[in-house]
């Protein structure tokens, strides 16, 4: 992709995940629904991942004040959502009514006792991150940086591929054999005719 085209992308896509960043928060304040806590968490997440790969091209003090206040509304709504997820999951269970029922008491009064410190963005970040710099150097060092992260994700993704499909051994043997980083995976015999594949690994 182009400098040009994919500034233009980074530029468009950092202040449409502002925008909605701010307008979660506002929403999340009001009602915190389950809903809402989750796509706030995931806006937050993709605007810090675009912050940093543009970082160069940004405010210092902005990136540095949406880090402090990411990591303190991330810490502050992780087990709210922990809870949602364990709620989500107890619902589809048999006989798992009386454990939602704890488990969203529970969450609701997490959430009162959350819902004061879900501050705002604040306003050096909001503008900040409003403004870059330009130009043909600014867009070719953008165009590095982003190279340099798509090549560690693919690194991360195939590495975690490797791992498991090495995990993916035949069900109808017993045995051990080594995997990625030093695990194991142990194949659990089962009756015959039986074809699943159920990796067992231990790191």
């Amino acid at each position: 992709m182009r400098a040009q085209k994919l500034f233009r992308r980074w530029q468009g896509r950092r202040a449409k995940l502002l925008r909605q960043l701010i307008d979660l928060q506002r929403r999340c304040q009001r009602a915190g629904k389950v809903q809402q806590v989750h796509e706030f968490r995931v806006t937050l997440r993709r605007l810090r991942l675009l912050a940093r790969v543009g970082r160069p091209l940004l405010n210092p003090a902005a990136i540095a004040s949406l880090r402090r206040w990411g990591k303190r509304v991330s810490l502050l709504t992780s087990r709210v959502r922990d809870l949602d997820v364990a709620s989500e999951w107890l619902q589809e269970q048999p006989q798992g009514e009386e454990a939602v029922e704890l488990i969203e008491a529970r969450r609701d009064r997490l959430w009162r006792a959350s819902r004061p410190r879900l501050t705002p963005l604040p306003p050096l970040v909001a503008g900040g991150l409003h403004q870059a710099k330009d130009g043909r150097k600014a867009r070719e060092r953008l165009q590095r940086r982003f190279l340099r992260f798509e090549t560690r994700l693919a690194g991360l993704i195939a590495a975690q591929d490797e791992f498991f499909f090495a995990c993916r051994v035949p069900a109808n043997t017993r045995s051990v054999v080594p995997s990625v980083g030093g695990a194991t995976c142990a194949r659990r015999r089962f009756p015959p005719g039986n074809r699943r594949t159920t990796p067992f690994c231990r790191g």
